[in-house]
């Protein structure tokens, strides 16, 4: 598996959509972190949102995972992108769910109150270097 993030000049990028690139495109000039896993079958859209450093003794950046096409693509490519975001200083994703994701290993338990389609969901902080089943370790 491969990453490329995908700008607002990026014209062409094999075995994406259309339709995909335009709104990683979209994305990208608004800030936000658009992000292709290249596997064997196909390429897979990614968009994070960059949060500020979190408060503590330690801050550490985190970012947001607004987009994908399902959780299990980023359970899939969860190795690979955290060691992405890893070397650019961004080691904590954060991820809507309901509870822990399953097929990623490590979890944060620290939960917090989240408003999503009128219902208010739980927030779990997701430390995606650490998917060894994704990795291949």
């Amino acid at each position: 598996m491969t990453i490329e993030a995908v700008d607002a000049d990026t014209k062409f990028v094999s075995g994406s959509p259309e339709v995909d690139l335009e709104m990683l495109k979209r994305h990208a000039e608004g800030g936000c972190l658009s992000l292709l896993c290249h596997t064997t079958e196909r390429a897979l859209p990614f968009i994070f949102f960059p949060l500020p450093k979190r408060r503590g003794i330690i801050p550490v950046p985190a970012m947001l995972l607004g987009y994908c096409n399902s959780i299990s693509d980023y359970v899939r490519c969860a190795g690979t992108i955290g060691r992405y975001l890893l070397w650019r200083g961004k080691p904590l994703v954060i991820i809507d769910a309901n509870g822990p994701v399953a097929g990623l290993v490590a979890s944060l338990r620290r939960k917090a109150a989240s408003i999503s389609r009128g219902r208010i969901e739980l927030v779990w902080a997701i430390w995606p270097t650490l998917n060894l089943q994704s990795s291949g370790l």
